[in-house]
């Protein structure tokens, strides 16, 4: 049983020792940094005092309602919706993929685009035999 206290003792001892304050590290020096005499004249130093802070803004504006709650989503190409990636009222950000479309105009050009692939490096590849077998015939001459 002293042995267990012990170890609580030691380990209380040590997360007491980690609570300690940490060093900050010392703030960068501005030493290393050389202005041109136009980057100087845009800098401009202000003292900084306290002042009143205004939570509103009085401005002009148009609120709009949009009545069927509806927002224009472009793709690069066209299609059905074949499902929906992301759920209702879910937060997006730009470059998201919201819905799986499928497009027949899609599909044909990257097949078009796979069949355009192998037949040119089927021709590189027919150009480097018809290539090497002149080659072995100009050195037999």
């Amino acid at each position: 049983m002293d042995e267990l206290k012990k170890i609580f003792v030691f380990g209380a001892l040590l997360l007491i020792a980690g609570c300690g304050q940490k060093s900050s590290p010392a703030p960068p020096q501005g030493a290393n940094v050389t202005l041109t005499p136009a980057q100087r004249a845009r800098i401009h130093l202000y003292t900084v005092q306290e002042g009143q802070y205004r939570r509103e803004i009085d401005t002009n504006g148009t609120v709009d309602f949009d009545n069927n709650q509806a927002t224009q989503v472009l793709a690069p190409f066209g299609g059905m919706v074949s499902r929906l990636i992301v759920e209702q009222g879910a937060e997006v950000k730009k470059g998201y993929a919201l819905a799986a479309v499928l497009s027949p105009d899609f599909s044909a050009a990257v097949s078009a685009y796979r069949k355009a692939l192998v037949n040119a490096q089927t021709g590189v590849t027919g150009a480097q035999g018809s290539t090497q077998g002149a080659t072995q015939a100009n050195t037999q001459n």
